[in-house]
């Protein structure tokens, strides 16, 4: 429904809308503007351990949804205050990955997880995981 001047709401429920979407609504002969809509894919990061010896093999591992089968993400490690690519694993058919890092130096790692931007989803990211490397 409109409001006197015409303006309209339109409010769709959390999670309906998984992929990028292109919006516009008609009425009485009038057809809107379009307005896109960019939605964040929900990707997970989880290491199998949060502390970890110098040069300890680590499992990070997650899922990325809506499915992104087949395709790569990045695994970033925070460096000097920047991101920088420590692995690009290859995504299963239920859009999961998993690949294991030694970590070298000491000190508190920040990771995450970063899915490209594509036509179905913007660029997205994890939550940041830090490990302790002793």
């Amino acid at each position: 429904a409109t409001n006197a001047s015409g303006q309209y709401l339109l409010v769709l429920g959390r999670g309906v809308v998984k992929t990028t979407r292109q919006l516009y609504v008609t009425a009485g002969g009038a057809t809107s503007a379009t307005v896109d809509q960019q939605v964040h894919a929900s990707l997970t990061l989880s290491p199998s351990a949060r502390s970890v010896n110098r040069a300890a093999r680590v499992v990070l591992k997650g899922l990325v949804t809506p499915s992104h089968a087949r395709e790569r993400i990045l695994l970033e490690q925070r460096v000097k205050g920047k991101w920088r690519v420590i692995a690009r694993p290859r995504l299963t058919r239920a859009s999961r990955y998993s690949v294991a890092h030694r970590f070298i130096h000491q000190g508190v790692v920040d990771l995450r997880a970063v899915l490209s931007g594509d036509r179905r989803n913007t660029r997205s990211f994890s939550a940041v995981v830090t490990i302790a490397v002793g």
